[in-house]
């Protein structure tokens, strides 16, 4: 179930080369602010738990995103990951 003080603001594309990197797929603007935001939450499926993450290291590259993430996340098996999450962000902590 989705909680009602989040709000979807990407998602997870597939795997992107060999060092533990993802496409992210962004749906603020400037794409990039995705970065920026505090607080993310992503799960896996409807009804899994939230997962806390960070961005480890994210980049612009060639005409899209790339991201890697903090360990919790990185030990969850790569196929459960991409297409399957949302990045979500406590509206209550927004700032414009």
């Amino acid at each position: 179930m989705l909680n009602h003080n989040l709000i979807i603001i990407g998602k997870v594309g597939k795997t992107y080369g060999i060092k533990g990197f993802f496409k992210i797929h962004s749906f603020t603007s400037p794409p990039e602010k995705i970065f920026d935001y505090p607080n993310l939450k992503l799960q896996t499926k409807e009804n899994e738990p939230w997962h806390p993450i960070t961005f480890v290291e994210s980049k612009k590259q060639n005409n899209f995103l790339i991201a890697r993430f903090n360990e919790t996340i990185q030990s969850i098996d790569p196929r459960h990951l991409t297409n399957a999450l949302k990045y979500l962000h406590d509206k209550h902590t927004v700032s414009d």
